[in-house]
Order: C-alpha cells, then sequence, then structure tokens
C-alpha cells in the first residue's frame, strides 16, 4: 500500500474530459509531489478505481492506492483505495489544498486572500461574501459551499464506501439512514444486507459488498437479506404484505436450494429480531417497517378525530357562506356541496371525494371562507397542485416538502414540533404515498382538523400504501362523495367528455377519423386517427396553436403514457418540441444520456430557457443563496443558467436551484411528461397524445387522469384503436394493504 500526494496530470477515462464526478470510475495519470507512505521512486503514477470525491485535472490530493499489475505497453497500474479528505481547514496550507480541489491553485490563494475568515463564510453558507472574490460568481460560490458541506458530513462514507462503486448519493442515502457516516460504514462492513433496509438499494448493491467483505455466516445473512429486499420491494409497489406462497416462490427464483423448512427457520429468526411480522394465520408476511407504517397513519387519523376541538366560534353560518357562494358565482351549489362544507364544523377528519367537474375545490373554498377567522393552511404534493388550490382558496401555496420543512432526511415538522394549525386542507391526497401521508398526520397538532380531497377514479398513487381509498373503503371517518357536475362544467367538453372515459362510454363509433370539438365552451379538441403516421407532425402543429394562445410554456403541457417506448413517447416529442420552442444553439448546453442501449444512445441536449422535469428526488441541492434546498421527483422548471458544470434551474414553487453535474443526469424535457408524472398537477393548456404503443397502460384510469390535468383547454391526439381499448380497460390495481382492516378493527377507538 502507497500514501501519495499527488497532482492529477491527465485523465485517460472518461475519455475527453478533465473533470470526475464523485462515485465514477476513473483511469488517471498523476504527479507525485510526495511519498507519505511506503517506498516509490517513479515521477508519475497511473490509477484506476472509482473516485469518492469529484476531482478534476490540475487537483492536489492525498491518496492511497495499491499495486494491480505491471502492463506489457503501459507499466505499473495501480488501484485507488481511498482519497484522503480532510475537513481541518484550521491553517491557509489546509484551506488551500481543501479549495484546490474545487478550483485552481491561484483561484485558492485569492479566496483566502481576500477572505481571510474563509472556514466560518462556508460554515455559514456566506455566497454574498464568497462570490465577492474575483472570478467567483454566485453559481460557483454555492457550487463551493455544496461541496464543502458534503465533504464535512459524509467523509469518512465517501472514502470508503466509493470502493465498492457506490454514487456519492447513494452514499449520502445510507449516511442519513444510519444518522452519521462512521455508524454507516461499520454496519456496511459487518453486514452489508442490512442495506436491504433501505428503499430504493437493492439486494444486488448489498450482495456485490457482502461478496467483496469476507462476510461471516454468508449464505444465511445472504438469505435474510433476500427476504428483507422482497419484502421491502413489493412494499414500494404497494403490497405491505406477502403471501406465504407467493414469498417463497420468489426466493426460489433467485437463491437455490430454498426449501420451506429454510424458509420457516429464517422468517421465525427475522420475525423474533423484529423485522418482519407474520399475519393471518402466518399467511401473510410484512416487513415490519410497513406494517408500523400503516398502523401508525390509523392512529394518527384516530387521533386526530378524537381530539378535534371546535371551540373557535365560526366567522359564518354555514348556510351564510353557501348563499355568499351562489351570489358571487352565480351557481347552486349541489346538496353534496353544502353537506360538506356543514360537516367541516364537526369532524377532526372528513375525506371528500368526486370526480371532475362535481365541485370539490369550490366546497373547499366554502370551507376556507365558514373558519377563515382560524389559522389555515393548504397543501399539495406538487407544486402546480398547491398552486391550483390556493388560486381557489386564497390561502398561501404549501406543498408537503416546504410545509414540513425537509433536511438532512428528516421533516422539521412532526410530534414534536406540529405546524401552527387549526385546520388543514390536503387536495389531491390519492396520489400521497404512506411516508408522506404519515409524515403530514404526525405535524397536525391535537385540536386541529384535516381534511382531504382526492379523486379515486385517477391512477392509484406510485409508492406505497393506498391510503386516501384505504381511509374511503374503511368508512369509519365521515366521507362525502361528490357525485353531481355543475352545470357550468357540462357546458364544456373536458368534463363530460371525462366522464363518459370515468363510466367506459365511448366517446366516438369505432370508425370514426378527424377532428371534432366538443362543448359549448369548445374547451375540448379531439384529433382522431386510424395510423400512428401523422400523429407527431399534429403534435407540434398544436403545440404552436397553443403556445401561441397561451405563450407561458409552464401552462401548456403535452402528456402521453410511455417516457421511451413505442414510436410516440415523451423522449420523441420533447426533442421536437424543443427544436420548435427553443431552437438556439447555445454553447452552454448539458447533454443527460436518458437511455443507453449497447451502440445505441438516447440523450437530451439541455439548454437555457428548456422546460425540464427532475426525476429523482435530491435532499442535497443548494438554491443560489446558498440555502440547502430539496428538490423531488416531478418538479419542473425552466433553465435559467449554465456553467461551471452545472444548471440552475427555476422549479415551480421552489424557486432557483443549482443543479450540480453529479445530478443533471436527473433532469429531462418535460415538453412531454409521462400521464404519471403529470397526476396532481393541472395545466391551463393540456395536449393528449396517446398512439396505442403503450398498450399496457392503456387504460380508462390514465385516459381520464390525463385529460382531467386540462383547467382551460384540452386537445386528444389519439389512434382511434388506442382510445377505444383505454376506454374499455380497468387499471388491474396490484395495491396489497392492511390500513382498511386496521382502521375497521381500531374503529371503537373514535370518539362518537
Amino acid at each position: 500500500m502507497l500514501k501519495l500526494k499527488v497532482i492529477v496530470e491527465a485523465i485517460y477515462f472518461p475519455k475527453n474530459t478533465t473533470y470526475i464526478n464523485a462515485g465514477q470510475y476513473a483511469i488517471f495519470l498523476a504527479r507525485i509531489k510526495d511519498v507519505l507512505e511506503g517506498e516509490y521512486s517513479l515521477k508519475t503514477i497511473k490509477i484506476k478505481g472509482v473516485v469518492s470525491q469529484a476531482l478534476q485535472q490540475g487537483d492536489t490530493l492525498v491518496l492511497s492506492v495499491e499495486y494491480l499489475q505491471t502492463h506489457a505497453q503501459f507499466g505499473k497500474e495501480y488501484g485507488l483505495v481511498s482519497i484522503d479528505i480532510d475537513t481541518n481547514l484550521s491553517d491557509r496550507q489546509k484551506q488551500k489544498n481543501f479549495l484546490s480541489s474545487i478550483v485552481t491553485s491561484a483561484m485558492a490563494d485569492k479566496i483566502i486572500d481576500t477572505i481571510p475568515n474563509i472556514t466560518e463564510v462556508l460554515e455559514q453558507s456566506d455566497v454574498h461574501t464568497l462570490s465577492q472574490v474575483r472570478g467567483i460568481g454566485q453559481i460557483k460560490a454555492v457550487q463551493i459551499i455544496e461541496k464543502y458541506h458534503s465533504i464535512k458530513e459524509y467523509a469518512d462514507a465517501l472514502s470508503v464506501l466509493s470502493g465498492f462503486g457506490l454514487s456519492k448519493n447513494t452514499i449520502c442515502k445510507i449516511v442519513d439512514f444510519y444518522g452519521n457516516s462512521k455508524l454507516a460504514v461499520q454496519i456496511v462492513m459487518s453486514n452489508p444486507y442490512d442495506l436491504t433496509k433501505i428503499r430504493s438499494i437493492g439486494f444486488r448493491i448489498a450482495d456485490a459488498i457482502a461478496r467483496k467483505v469476507n462476510l461471516p455466516d454468508f449464505e444465511i445473512k445472504r438469505i435474510d437479506g433476500f427476504i428483507n429486499h422482497i419484502l421491502a420491494v413489493e412494499g414500494e409497489r404497494g403490497k405491505s404484505y406477502l403471501e406465504y406462497r407467493a414469498l417463497l416462490k420468489t426466493i426460489k427464483k433467485y437463491i437455490a436450494g430454498i426449501t420451506e423448512d429454510i424458509l420457516d427457520a429464517r422468517l421465525n429468526v427475522l420475525e423474533q429480531s423484529g423485522d418482519i411480522i407474520r399475519l393471518g394465520d402466518n399467511n401473510k408476511i410484512s416487513l415490519a417497517t410497513y406494517y408500523q407504517l400503516e398502523h401508525d397513519i390509523a392512529q394518527e387519523l384516530i387521533r386526530i378525530y378524537n381530539h378535534y376541538n371546535n371551540r373557535e366560534s365560526l366567522a359564518s353560518t354555514p348556510q351564510d357562506v353557501i348563499a355568499y357562494i351562489e351570489a358571487e358565482k352565480g351557481i347552486s351549489l349541489t346538496e353534496k356541496q353544502k353537506a360538506t362544507i356543514s360537516l367541516s364544523t364537526q369532524y377532526g377528519v372528513i375525506a371528500v371525494t368526486g370526480l371532475a367537474g362535481t365541485g370539490k375545490t369550490t366546497s373547499a373554498y366554502g370551507i376556507c371562507l365558514l373558519h377563515r377567522n382560524k389559522k389555515i393552511m393548504t397543501v399539495a404534493l406538487s407544486g402546480k397542485a398547491s398552486i391550483r388550490i390556493a388560486e381557489v382558496t386564497g390561502i398561501e401555496p404549501h406543498t408537503i416538502h416546504k410545509l414540513l420543512g425537509y433536511s438532512r432526511g428528516k421533516f422539521l415538522h412532526n410530534q414534536n414540533n406540529p405546524l401552527d394549525v387549526d385546520l388543514l386542507i390536503v387536495d389531491e391526497a390519492t396520489m400521497i404515498n404512506g411516508d408522506l401521508f404519515l409524515a403530514l398526520l404526525q405535524a397536525v397538532p391535537n385540536g386541529a382538523q384535516i381534511i382531504l380531497y382526492g379523486d379515486v377514479q385517477q391512477l392509484a398513487p406510485i409508492g406505497n400504501c393506498n391510503v386516501f381509498s384505504d381511509i374511503l373503503q374503511s368508512n369509519i371517518f365521515p366521507c362525502l362523495r361528490l357525485t353531481e357536475p355543475h352545470r357550468q362544467a357540462l357546458r364544456g367538453g373536458i368534463i363530460p367528455t371525462s366522464l363518459q372515459i370515468a363510466n367506459q362510454q365511448p366517446i366516438f363509433d369505432s370508425k370514426f377519423t378527424g377532428v371534432r370539438v366538443l362543448g359549448e365552451l369548445e374547451d375540448m379538441e379531439i384529433n382522431i386517427f386510424h395510423t400512428s403516421e401523422r400523429i407527431l407532425e399534429t403534435v407540434a402543429k398544436v403545440f404552436q396553436r397553443e403556445y401561441n394562445k397561451n405563450p407561458n410554456i409552464l401552462e401548456v403541457q403535452i402528456i402521453t403514457p410511455m417516457k421511451l417506448h413505442g414510436a410516440i413517447n415523451c423522449y420523441a416529442i420533447n426533442n421536437l418540441i424543443q427544436s420548435i420552442y427553443n431552437p438556439d444553439n447555445n454553447t452552454n448546453t448539458c447533454e443527460v444520456v436518458v437511455e443507453q442501449k449497447k451502440n445505441i444512445q438516447k440523450k437530451y441536449t439541455i439548454k437555457i430557457g428548456d422546460k425540464v422535469i427532475n426525476t429523482k428526488n435530491n435532499y442535497h441541492s443548494y438554491n443560489l443563496s446558498g440555502t440547502k434546498t430539496p428538490i423531488f421527483n416531478g418538479n419542473i422548471g425552466i433553465v435559467t443558467a449554465i456553467e461551471q458544470n452545472s444548471c440552475v434551474v427555476d422549479f415551480i414553487g421552489i424557486g432557483e436551484v443549482l443543479v450540480t453535474k453529479e445530478n443533471i443526469q436527473n433532469l429531462e424535457l418535460a415538453y412531454a411528461i409521462t400521464v404519471h408524472k403529470s397526476e396532481g398537477s393541472g395545466f391551463e393548456n393540456i395536449i393528449v397524445v396517446i398512439d396505442g404503443s403503450g398498450y399496457i397502460l392503456n387504460n380508462v384510469e390514465l385516459l381520464y387522469t390525463a385529460l382531467t390535468r386540462a383547467e382551460s383547454f384540452c386537445s386528444l391526439i389519439a389512434t382511434n384503436k388506442a382510445i377505444q381499448l383505454a376506454i374499455r380497460t380497468k387499471e388491474v390495481s396490484n395495491k396489497q394493504t392492511l390500513l382498511k382492516n386496521i382502521l375497521i378493527k381500531n374503529g371503537g377507538a373514535l370518539y362518537l
């Protein structure tokens, strides 16, 4: 083993770059500055391996390497063991060494000369002071601050775990799960299969590490790890438990030699250790995490219901509010809407559901008027949905993450630090998974009230649990089902067409092709073809027309079932629309690879001004003020700057956030998004594109969800066959949850 102080002289792999991302495999040539441990007489050394921190040509590093082989042509090759990360910046030289891993050596000197208290500036994330250094702009200042905090918090884990080929984001997730770097390294090295308890870190990662660390009792821990893994995977798909036979069948596919006796023995051990719970004569096996999740959701709902305290006098009577709304909007509320407003004075937990156009948001407006002298908050999962409910109610918009305050894998508002709220209205509750639902419920204080709105005709939520549906089906809380569409909604074409689809009624006959505009308000257009040859051409024409009518790219949205597969997909449409909307050949661009198959690569070239969507949660991003600002899967925004291997995106409901080079691969163009990504959001102008190539996803719930994203105008561009198939086909629910029965079983605990 050698320990060397070196300067990175040349990067051989990846090719044609001077920069290597953390967690990336690299081959590079380094010039020796000092031999700290071992013996080495040459002036340069060739090193290969996964780097634990981002580095670039010219960086000065202290690293440990070990001899690999002597190549006939290239000479001795050494494998990278670790890069020493020194977070002690107590003197000038250490400050310079650290800063030199981010900027040039000359720039590091300039920073230290300009800012003597650089450590304090970095600790306080002081972007303003750092950007006063000549040559450092706001974006570069945020990059330096992000790198400092990342290294400080994750140094030990990055140094050790990157040697297993784990990405920086994965290592950060592991550290957040276990609480600190040292404990994370200790657990991973002693039993890598414990990683299967962390969602989104699969069995293959744990298995690969276990094979490298010479794990004692390898086979037994491997079986236990796989049981945890498969129950976690299925739990995240919405199956909170597996039946015994299904579990046995799955395990036999992947681990040879498994018998019922072996499985029973391991299940007994896992049950005794508290990892799993067996239900229903031991026939249902649940990961304890998911059983506890649904049990806790039930307990929180019952707590809120029982502790609701309506001592505050109302601002008006329900009758006065109903009369005011009818006069203000020139409408007559349905009896169910009136009942919803009236019941809001009586119960701590209320669920309201209804199809599009039945007046859910109008009833929410009435509730806000009735309780206007209380502290009211409205919240939704997506930024768009939160803004939409806020526009109707007049209450400040919040996403769930923004409302609860997300930091280091935890919410700031919880049972120990509840929200300051009397009434919480949750919109689009259908799409909220169990983890977020529980976090939201835990932050509701005793005495407060929660009212849940959702449309169960939409697609089931992605991820674990099926909370809103289970609440409705349990029938232990007041549930209002709005069924009558408003006369105003029926004047248009969007709502009547959506309702026909929801009821599986055809919207045209099997021979129809052509263009038809529907509704008195002419807000629904259908462009129907027998084949898909002219669909992309039509999409381009309709987009140009709708954008000319509404020149706000965030409000003109194309929706289609498939991301990459089939002839008509998000990838094809995005590249087409980008060439129309943002054709400029900017010098500053980012390339994002969305699919790599053999020699075929699908990629986006992202430019300033492009509309993009973030596809992966990133809890370690920063805004331009240097404040940690998480961004989440599904956030949409506009690229406002690209420089220094990073870009800045102005996300809806969040603001400008720096997306570093390591996370740019999680951005995609968003002129077209999938129906699943659009769920929970609304847009002024919607273009729905369905050609039938995504027939597996083609169902009535998907088509209904797509059309009901439209707030002002919807154009449906499709083949006749695809629409007929979708209307005939119901979504097959794979949800297998426990909450409904837990609520029914515990219904006696309600104070009636």
